[in-house]
C-alpha cells in the first residue's frame, strides 16, 4: 500500500549478486545464512564501496556482538 517493494534472497551469493547490482533504499540482513557468515558478508560488502543502509536482524544478543554488527558497517 505504501508503495514499498521488497526482494528475498536466502543466501550470501545471490545477496553478493542483487546488492551490488544496486537499486536497493535499505538491505535487511540476516546474520544466520546457510552459506557463511553475515558479518562478514557485510564486511565484504563495506570493503567494495557498498553504501546503502544495512539493518541487521539477528537472533545473537551479546553486546559484543551488536558492536562488532556496527563496527562492521551496520546501521
Amino acid at each position: 500500500q505504501a508503495g514499498f517493494s521488497i526482494e528475498l534472497v536466502g543466501t550470501i551469493g545471490s545477496g553478493r549478486r542483487r546488492c551490488l547490482e544496486g537499486g536497493f533504499d535499505a538491505v535487511v540482513l540476516d546474520l544466520q545464512l546457510p552459506d557463511g557468515d553475515g558479518l562478514e558478508f557485510l564486511e565484504e560488502l563495506r570493503r567494495a564501496g557498498f553504501t546503502t543502509p544495512v539493518i541487521i536482524l539477528s537472533a545473537r544478543r551479546e553486546i559484543s556482538d551488536k558492536v562488532r554488527g556496527l563496527m562492521t558497517g551496520g546501521d
